[in-house]
């Protein structure tokens, strides 16, 4: 990482400087997928308190570098109220078929509900 900030402190033009940013976003992305994954492991076990920590650094992390969010995690925060939620924990998972099948995630901290349309195969 000191070696980034010592790069972006002096004018890099051209290709230099996107390969610079690739590599920043690059190195971001990971670290935001191991965060994510560690705070719903620690989740399941029951350390809640930690999840959310972690899951606030990842959104922290993505926040200030531009980088979004995998969409696998991005089901697991919540719209309303920004905390991370867990399956059985904090938020209740159902699947629907009124008019449509969707998923409809609610979480129990604010009790926000997202609603999740299933793409029917063959229609």
């Amino acid at each position: 990482m000191i070696l980034l900030v010592q790069f972006t402190m002096t004018r890099i033009r051209g290709r230099k400087k996107k390969r610079i940013l690739s590599l920043r976003a690059y190195i971001s992305r990971r670290n935001i997928e191991s965060l994510l994954s560690q705070a719903l492991k620690e989740g399941i076990r029951g350390n809640i308190c930690l999840a959310e920590e972690l899951g606030q650094i990842a959104r922290k992390l993505g926040k200030i570098t531009g980088v979004k969010i995998p969409k696998i995690y991005k089901y697991f925060y919540c719209k309303q109220c920004k905390s991370l939620i867990i399956p059985g924990k904090t938020m209740v998972v159902r699947l629907r078929t009124n008019r449509t099948s969707h998923i409809v995630i609610r979480c129990l901290k604010c009790g926000y509900i997202k609603r999740i349309p299933i793409k029917s195969r063959g229609r």
